[in-house]
């Protein structure tokens, strides 16, 4: 919902074989100290605080490090109309475990499966005309597979390890050190720019 007597207010829902699994009410506020809280009250879990540890233009960073996880939230806009969000399981972790794209589109048929972590979104009967929710982060030309393609272009297999095929990793990394080995250096960076064009194409199939 829309900033409105300095509070925003989220909620999320997951769907699994048509059985709502889990739940998560959020809400960005003003704290006593002035400084921005995200309070998260996920279903299952105790509710936790996350006060703003850096607010910037078009950038917003939450920390709560006595928290089990996550302990970092960092929002950053991403475009005129989608929000990138990453989510830290440490608050000293140099680089999250999971990114998620926020972003407004037209509602889906109902009962669309959530191409970011796969799990079913249902819709009642009112839905409404558009829905902000998770779109895929997998595909030519995304955020995440361009990270996933640099990565491999600096070491072979890093970007498939990036996007959770641990074994397209190390097939990558193996095969490239092999051939540049054999072949002294010669056809080395075929696997090399197979490795960064495979990572940048990559679409998750659910």
């Amino acid at each position: 919902m829309a900033p409105r007597g300095g509070m925003m207010v989220g909620m999320s829902r997951t769907v699994r074989e048509g059985v709502a699994r889990g739940y998560e009410l959020a809400t960005i506020r003003v704290g006593d100290d002035g400084r921005l809280v995200y309070h998260a009250e996920p279903s299952g879990q105790s509710p936790a605080d996350f006060p703003a540890h850096s607010v910037e233009d078009g950038r917003l960073e939450f920390v709560n490090a006595e928290h089990d996880f996550p302990q970092k939230i960092i929002y950053s806009r991403s475009g005129r109309d989608a929000i990138l969000a990453a989510v830290f399981g440490k608050a000293r972790t140099p680089s999250p475990p999971s990114r998620f794209l926020i972003s407004e589109w037209s509602a889906p048929p109902p009962e669309t499966r959530n191409a970011t972590c796969g799990t079913r979104i249902s819709y009642g009967p009112q839905r409404s005309q558009s829905f902000k929710g998770e779109i895929e982060m997998s595909g030519q030309g995304s955020a995440g597979n361009v990270i996933a393609a640099l990565a491999s272009f600096f070491i072979p297999g890093l970007g498939q390890l990036l996007q959770g095929r641990v074994l397209k990793a190390a097939f990558m990394f193996v095969l490239a050190g092999g051939v540049w080995l054999i072949t002294l250096g010669t056809f080395g960076w075929i696997i090399h720019l197979w490795s960064v064009i495979d990572a940048a194409v990559y679409r998750r199939k659910w």
